[in-house]
């Protein structure tokens, strides 16, 4: 495939990026809504039957409903970015698709999303495992694979290159956006907990330390009463944080689009390919070094906390006297 170059033209200013960004988000707010609403709800729900711990349906119905539910928790959370991103190219494209529409098609792509994410985590723990910077660094150049995955089509590693390809020469403006908003999201959750307090203040809550250890304790003690507090935010950070940071994101790949060539399909895919995998590669021999080391440590512990056979007949002689 040849290189196809566009017209001349910069990253998106983060001013521009966030206009754009609250306004897609004000103009598309109920379909958005609705996209987030079922990873929250299903958050939610397994919440629900973690408390149930079978005191209601039985031991077993708990475990099926634990793994149902677990499973299709983790597959919702998998798609619904999926979803998200094919909603908004397909909205500014022109067309409209429902939200079932987005979560049937979506889940079709499951396997190969799951493929992506999981190239994503080990090269990135590789990274990590890498003096740890490398890995802050990755977390950065791999930042747009699922987006090249929904607009490209390109799966696997070659999504995972095409991230490095937009991201090289242009990190720093990537990291300076990506803290911007970063900073706002943060600064809306700080928000939320003083409104929080706040609300616990007018309600007759009490001012005193010794008044919110004790509402800590309650609330710990019993975990039913967090289930609003759980819904909350879930819905915040599915309905209103996830699609604002990925409409953000989308819109810094398109503006990457307008003026840098379309990543070369054979020769920029080779530049990366063997690092990606070597990264990958480390990422995973570093789990299972990690993994081993905890095994067996957790069986020395367990080794020392075995009486010995002394101690055993130490203990017969003084019970047989």
């Amino acid at each position: 495939m040849n290189i196809i170059h566009h017209s001349a033209g910069s990253l998106s200013d983060i001013g521009n990026l966030l206009k754009k960004t609250f306004s897609f988000y004000k103009k598309h707010f109920k379909q958005l809504v609705f996209i987030g609403l079922i990873p929250a709800c299903l958050s939610v729900l397994n919440s629900v039957i973690s408390l149930e711990k079978g005191f209601f349906l039985g031991t077993i119905t708990f475990l099926l409903l634990v793994i149902v539910f677990g499973i299709g928790g983790m597959v919702v959370q998998i798609i619904a970015p999926i979803s998200f991103i094919r909603m908004i190219r397909e909205t500014e494209e022109g067309r409209f698709i429902s939200v079932k529409e987005l979560y049937t098609s979506s889940l079709k792509l499951f396997w190969p999303v799951l493929w992506i994410y999981l190239l994503m985590w080990t090269a990135t723990i590789g990274g990590f495992f890498l003096l740890i910077i490398p890995g802050m660094i990755l977390s950065v150049y791999l930042l747009f694979p699922m987006y090249s995955f929904v607009i490209s089509g390109h799966r696997g590693i070659h999504a995972l290159s095409d991230s490095f390809y937009y991201v090289r020469g242009h990190f720093w403006p990537i990291l300076g956006r990506l803290f911007v908003i970063a900073l706002i999201v943060v600064a809306f959750n700080i928000v939320l907990v003083v409104l929080g307090i706040l609300i616990y203040f007018i309600v007759g809550g009490s001012v005193s330390l010794v008044a919110l250890t004790n509402l800590a304790i309650y609330m710990s003690v019993h975990p039913s009463s967090t289930l609003i507090l759980s819904f909350v935010f879930s819905f915040i950070n599915w309905c209103l944080v996830s699609p604002i940071m990925i409409y953000y994101t989308y819109s810094m790949l398109k503006s990457f689009h307008a003026f840098k060539p379309v990543p070369h399909a054979q020769s920029d895919f080779n530049k990366t390919r063997p690092w990606l995998i070597a990264l990958s590669v480390v990422g995973v021999i570093g789990m299972l070094v990690v993994m081993g080391v905890g095994i067996i440590m957790g069986y020395n512990d367990t080794s020392k906390n075995v009486p010995s056979t002394q101690a055993l007949e130490n203990l017969n002689k003084i019970n047989l006297q």
